[in-house]
């Protein structure tokens, strides 16, 4: 009997294994490398997020004249309103209200502005926030259900399920 070039099934099954390992290794790898990678994007847009929600609190804050503490979150007596369309600044007598809203199943931090002549328009700013706290920065008490003139400083805290709080600190110049 002649013996004819070629692999045996026991080597091509063996070629088979290893060639699976191998791959499995690779993906294990990409998949290291892809989470990390939407890990740092989502830290950035978080980042990102907190950043513009802290601009535009600070825009709120630094022109109103009065707060009041609400059930789930406060209402600013403002000099200023932002255009709901480019949000560019106008300077206009407005109200505005960040509250914490339950919409279906998911909490929302809204923001709703209301002009003296127009209908209120509303946006969502953040999602999932768990609690919204106004607070005077030297003991000063803000009492809920009450206008109140604006503190020269004032901090906003914000926090979520299983995050630490996000504290904007505001303080009038």
């Amino acid at each position: 009997m002649s013996r004819r070039a070629g692999l045996t099934l026991v080597e091509v099954t063996l070629a088979l294994a290893i060639t699976a390992l191998l791959a499995v290794g690779v993906l294990e790898v990409i998949t290291a490398c892809t989470r990390g990678d939407r890990l740092d994007r989502s830290w950035q847009t978080s980042v990102q997020r907190q950043a513009a929600l802290a601009e535009l609190l600070t825009t709120d804050l630094s022109h109103a004249r009065r707060v009041m503490k609400t059930a789930m979150g406060f209402q600013l007596d403002s000099r200023a309103a932002l255009d709901a369309q480019t949000m560019e600044l106008e300077h206009l007598p407005s109200t505005v209200v960040y509250e914490v809203r339950k919409i279906g199943s998911r909490t929302w931090l809204s923001r709703t502005q209301q002009l003296t002549d127009q209908a209120p328009s509303r946006e969502l700013v953040a999602a999932g926030p768990k609690t919204l706290e106004i607070a005077a920065v030297g003991g000063r008490d803000l009492p809920a259900g009450r206008w109140t003139s604006m503190p020269e400083a004032v901090t906003v805290t914000f926090t979520w399920d299983g995050a630490d709080p996000v504290i904007v600190s505001f303080r009038r110049k």
